[in-house]
């Protein structure tokens, strides 16, 4: 991970949450597709996605209190956020994580 992403954080540990494709791209979610059949299963797995990483980050909370998460194209984590916001994890799905916006969420209960 790149210090310039790091520097997003103010948490001593960052963690990169990756899909199987290698990047974040799986969690890529836009209902506003949903008319094409292609999109329609590209978002169902999205959202498969995004329930796990939604349970996952409501252990880590169990633990690590209040996360922070930065969801955007991986070239471009280094530019500051185009939003900013708190997230409950299981608000993730609704939250629209389309890579063309930088969003960092504070993620509590």
């Amino acid at each position: 991970m790149h210090q310039a992403v790091r520097k997003q954080f103010s948490k001593p540990f960052v963690y990169q949450v990756m899909t199987e494709q290698g990047c974040a791209c799986g969690f890529d979610h836009d209902p506003d597709w949903e008319g094409e059949p292609s999109i329609i299963q590209e978002n169902k797995r999205s959202r498969v996605l995004l329930t796990q990483l939604s349970a996952c980050l409501a252990q880590a909370l169990n633990i690590a209190g209040p996360l922070e998460l930065y969801a955007g194209y991986c070239d471009k984590l280094d530019l500051q956020p185009t939003h900013r916001g708190a997230i409950a994890p299981d608000q993730l799905i609704s939250s629209r994580l389309n890579q063309k916006d930088r969003k960092f969420f504070v993620v509590s209960r």
